[in-house]
């Protein structure tokens, strides 16, 4: 999901490429999705520009993992939409550039020690770094929507809304994706993005394709400039997906994703001693989400799940699972709050475990992770999310068998239109 640190020292090798799964995640609407709402009047009178800053604050509480210990992480996410059709007349189309900065200690590197990490917050070695997440610029024509530019492949592939909800990495995108890639610095994903394109296409009210072709490596997480690093020996990500949603609040997915750099073939070696390498990674995904139970209007119980595949002789991760249920207006006094539980399954691969034993570590055959979180917007720019994680086996704390975290989420946010 690399350069890293070295006071990262033994972990070096299973850190590799670790990322963070979703952005800086809030229920306020995007830019597209704040212009989609409002009504023909107020488009008509709104601005060109959508200006959104937000600032995140978590205190956190950790018992075993690496470290049982306290935290504080925060981070200032900015983004910028404009709509060039009422900027200049062109029909459809828009730019969207996002930068962030994120600050304070890894939890996952300094207490919990887990693949799924318990904040979408850490930006691992990309801690106290000011950089630029996402620019790229976007055109429809008709059924037809093409991106092109720097993005996050988790707002475009492989999850489902419930997902949002959850701040651990292992209940968004999967680990089998997240920590593919080469030269271990992984997907394009938060907090290292790469270049690309993404071409969707809507075939009708219930069936829609896209397609993704990204630069084969992301940014270095070591350095806060964002690399093009275009080559063969990196080569480009693609990625597929089928969505299929017959009615409101369900959908099923299905994809594929592969790499055609070089990559290493874990824990196997030639007789010089060096590692032997091939051409090609790839791997496999499903998933879906859909409303259970309908309490009234919009307050509900939605269920997703998850499942991943990737080749077991290159990646940490060979498969993956997760699933979990969000209730929306669990309490009738409060019918936009939301709750959540789930759960998330990661597999390594025989290879990594053969390579830890090899220099001495432990790396358990799988981590488990649950989190139970409450979503609560108490007004237009504050939020509050209490969370708790429980990590069994946490893949990369040693022969430590848990990990209990508990974490208070605090959102600042501010849309302005001009």
């Amino acid at each position: 999901m690399n350069k890293v640190a070295t006071s990262c020292g033994k972990w070096s090798f299973l850190f590799g490429g670790l990322l963070v799964s979703p952005a800086l995640a809030a229920d306020m609407p995007s830019p597209s999705q704040a212009a989609s709402t409002a009504s023909p009047a107020e488009a008509a009178e709104s601005g060109a520009f959508d200006l959104s800053l937000q600032h995140v604050s978590e205190a956190w509480q950790n018992y075993g993992g690496i470290e049982t210990g306290s935290d504080y992480m925060g981070s200032i996410d900015a983004s910028l939409g404009v709509d060039l059709q009422k900027l200049l007349g062109i029909q459809d189309a828009k730019i969207f550039i996002e930068g962030y900065y994120v600050g304070g200690k890894s939890l996952d590197f300094n207490y919990t020690g887990a693949l799924a990490l318990p904040s979408a917050t850490d930006g691992l070695v990309a801690m106290r770094q000011l950089k630029l997440y996402q620019a790229y610029y976007q055109q429809k024509f008709g059924n037809l929507d093409v991106l092109l530019g720097k993005y996050d492949i988790q707002q475009q592939f492989a999850t489902t809304p419930p997902m949002e909800l959850f701040g651990n990495r292992s209940l968004g995108l999967s680990e089998t994706i997240v920590l593919s890639g080469p030269n271990g610095v992984g997907t394009s994903t938060y907090p290292n993005t790469a270049v690309g394109t993404r071409v969707k296409y809507k075939l009708n009210d219930q069936w829609t394709v896209k397609f993704g072709m990204l630069d084969g490596v992301a940014d270095n997480p070591d350095d806060s400039s964002t690399d093009f690093i275009f080559s063969s020996k990196y080569g480009v990500m693609g990625i597929g997906e089928v969505d299929y949603t017959p009615i409101a609040r369900t959908k099923l997915m299905v994809g594929g994703w592969g790499y055609t750099g070089k990559f290493d073939k874990t824990g196997e070696f030639n007789p010089d001693g060096t590692t032997q390498q091939t051409y090609g990674n790839s791997g496999v995904y499903v998933g879906g989400t859909t409303r259970v139970y309908t309490i009234a209007g919009s307050r509900g119980v939605d269920a997703f799940f998850t499942a991943g595949y990737s080749d077991p002789a290159i990646n940490l991760v060979s498969e993956a699972a997760s699933a979990g249920i969000t209730v929306t207006g669990l309490l009738e006094s409060r019918p936009s709050d939301k709750f959540g539980a789930a759960v998330a399954v990661n597999r390594t691969s025989e290879g990594f475990r053969r390579l830890a034993a090899l220099g001495g570590g432990h790396l358990p055959e799988q981590e488990i992770a649950f989190e139970v979180t409450y979503r609560a917007r108490l007004n237009d720019w504050l939020v509050l999310q209490p969370e708790v994680d429980y990590i069994m086996n946490p893949a990369l704390a040693g022969n430590k068998k848990e990990a209990f975290v508990f974490g208070l989420h605090l959102e600042l946010s501010k849309l302005y239109n001009f």
